[in-house]
């Protein structure tokens, strides 16, 4: 079905119209522009014969403006796809879906009901960089799901909305496929595809299917991944290089195996200039010093990266004015979160600079990789003298390809940390955070008020899971800088609760600890119970590698108990179960496994931190207030 509309020249308004924050869209808008139209907007949907699944592209085609003596332009900021006051069946007997990092302030947990969200308003940030991008309207009793996603081939970025109206909720998609239209120009949008499925975990699949194609897994991620346990630390902490150096030995005996170094040049994460060693942090050569100390402790060495742009009046932007973009008139802009002057990734020159310093870097002090730091997509470059699409500087991964491959040609197993933690960067890096940093500033705030829990928690973790791709390796944390720095006012120490959740992400995924900030105290060494606890934690994943290596089951696994998180890793034919009490006062979980072949019936637990050992009787497990448990599954 095509159907071709004439569209004149709107008034300006939102990013998204404000009407759309309180209710649904107008089907039938007031205003009615005259002919002759400036442009023609072509909508095709389209059934597919094998499944249920329509597909929606538009085209838009703009008129001649019959301006004889000079060609003009019009900017467009790309196409909204609207789904409007979308349920299925009654609004009563549906939820919503939409997979994503545990954000507190846009999170929308599992199976939220319908009638909760139908009077809200939701922005709930990008695709591909931050979020998988599915939505689903589940109605389980109809056994009928409406999901809902963009295939932009992560060229760019799509931002989705929930828009409630009180009775019923509209899904906005936003492509960030920005262009210009000249003279009859023609820009043809990205696709939205409208999924229905039986479930939503059945859409679920048909979306990873989606990912596997357009956003293979990288294929070059050494082995050794899944083994690292990352301690952040700030190059300053210990007085700089050579004060660090002489204290890794301590952090090497708590279990720590690589070292993610946070900026040590000029500037900082404003970025002055990356190529220069921070003189208040010691030489070049004391870098080196440290590197080689750490690598002869069996640690590995990870620097810091900012691709988000350089400092205003540093080096690098003094001496490559051609690095940025810019607007219609020329003018360099700056990003838009952290006021740093923006970066093209599209720009060759710029491309071959970092590729330049990445080789300097490895070959200056063999290090072992990089941790990106706020690599989201971004906004487009209008430089007239461009020739690139202005659309061709969103996406950061063409970038991300040209270090990786750079430095794998001298050194086959480095590895890319994304603080990003949407699906596109698991085919250019090797590992991606789980969560935005702003997920534990809250979270034990919301757990001490009730409205959280273990469950929630888990919930939120194998959502967000079965929306990526099998085998991708994902950062857990409690604590890193951005916690520290950001809401330091809910730093109350390594509680009880705190160590215990930690605890869960060391036994389910590669965790980072924060080695802490002198102005916002404790840090980790000033706790020895907490470094005792972390010492103890580590030591599972070597004794018991499957917690390290396996595959983290969580659907396989539960109990009935909201505060008590389980979970399985699978390496073979061993198979950890991790039994961990988030709960203040003593909890009894009647646990139930889903595991062909395998039974709880004389499981022996035990505590990794006490030693004392728990046994499972009939099923149910009681385990102490925060504690973490640990075993094995039997045949």
């Amino acid at each position: 079905l095509a159907l071709t509309y004439g569209v004149g020249k709107r008034p300006p308004f939102a990013f998204i119209p404000e009407r759309w924050k309180d209710r649904a869209p107008d089907p039938t808008p007031t205003y009615a522009p005259p002919p002759p139209y400036e442009f023609e907007l072509t909508v095709r949907s389209t059934l597919l014969p094998d499944s249920p699944r329509i597909d929606r592209r538009a085209t838009l085609v703009r008129n001649l403006s019959k301006n004889f003596f000079r060609s003009s332009f019009r900017r467009l900021d790309g196409f909204l796809f609207v789904v409007p006051n979308v349920v299925v069946g009654r609004p009563q007997d549906c939820t919503v879906n939409v997979p994503g990092p545990l954000y507190t302030y846009t999170f929308v947990e599992a199976g939220t009901p319908y009638e909760k969200l139908a009077g809200t308003y939701i922005d709930s940030k990008t695709t591909p960089d931050r979020l998988p991008g599915i939505v689903g309207i589940e109605n389980r009793q109809a056994g009928l799901t409406l999901a809902s996603w963009i295939d932009t081939r992560a060229e760019v970025a799509y931002q989705t909305y929930l828009s409630g109206d009180g009775n019923r909720l509209s899904v906005l998609f936003h492509t960030l496929r920005s262009d210009r239209l000249g003279d009859a120009g023609r820009i043809e949008s990205d696709t939205q595809r409208i999924v229905f499925a039986p479930d939503f975990r059945t859409a679920q699949a048909e979306h990873r299917a989606e990912l596997a194609r357009s956003l293979p897994l990288s294929t070059t991620t050494p082995d050794w991944v899944r083994e690292m346990v990352i301690l952040e630390m700030m190059p300053q902490f210990h007085g700089g290089f050579c004060g660090l150096a002489d204290k890794l030995p301590f952090y090497r005996e708590i279990g720590f195996n690589t070292l993610y170094l946070m900026p040590h040049w000029v500037g900082g994460y404003g970025n002055a200039d990356p190529r220069q060693v921070d003189p208040a942090l010691g030489t070049p050569d004391d870098l080196k010093a440290l590197v080689k100390r750490a690598h002869s402790l069996g640690m590995r060495v990870l620097f810091d990266m900012v691709i988000h742009g350089f400092a205003t009046g540093g080096a690098v932007a003094r001496e490559h004015p051609e690095f940025f973009t810019r607007n219609e008139q020329g003018l360099v802009e700056t990003h838009f979160n952290w006021g740093s002057l923006n970066t093209d990734p599209g720009n060759p020159e710029y491309v071959k600079f970092m590729e330049e310093m990445v080789l300097n870097d490895l070959r200056t002090y063999d290090i072992d990789g990089y941790r990106v730091d706020a690599n989201s997509f971004k906004p487009p470059n209008w430089d007239p003298t461009c020739s690139r699409r202005p659309w061709q500087a969103s996406s950061t991964l063409p970038l991300y390809r040209a270090m990786y491959a750079a430095m794998q040609r001298e050194k086959k197993d480095v590895v890319f940390y994304s603080e990003m933690f949407g699906p596109a960067w698991h085919s250019v890096s090797n590992l991606a955070q789980d969560a935005n940093w702003a997920v534990v500033t809250d979270l034990f705030a919301q757990f001490d008020e009730g409205k959280a829990n273990a469950a929630t928690y888990k919930a939120g973790m194998l959502q967000l899971q079965e929306s990526l791709q099998p085998g991708v390796n994902r950062i857990r944390f409690c604590r890193n800088h951005d916690t520290c720095w950001f809401f330091p006012k809910h730093w109350r120490g390594y509680t009880p609760r705190f160590l215990a959740l930690d605890g869960v992400h060391i036994l389910t995924g590669v965790p980072v600890v924060f080695a802490g900030d002198r102005d916002h105290p404790p840090a980790l060494e000033d706790d020895p119970n907490a470094v005792e606890h972390y010492r103890k934690l580590i030591a599972v994943r070597k004794e018991r590698p499957e917690f390290a290596k396996g595959e983290l089951l969580l659907r396989e696994i539960g109990c009935d108990d909201p505060w008590v998180f389980t979970a399985l890793r699978r390496d073979g034919n061993r198979v950890g179960l991790l039994v961990s009490s988030l709960a203040a006062v003593e909890s009894t979980a009647r646990l139930s496994l889903d595991l062909p072949g395998r039974t709880l019936l004389g499981v022996q637990l035990v505590d990794p931190v006490t030693g004392e050992k728990v046994p499972i009787r009939d099923g149910v497990v009681t385990l102490k207030p925060f504690q973490t448990l640990v075993g094995r599954l039997g045949d």
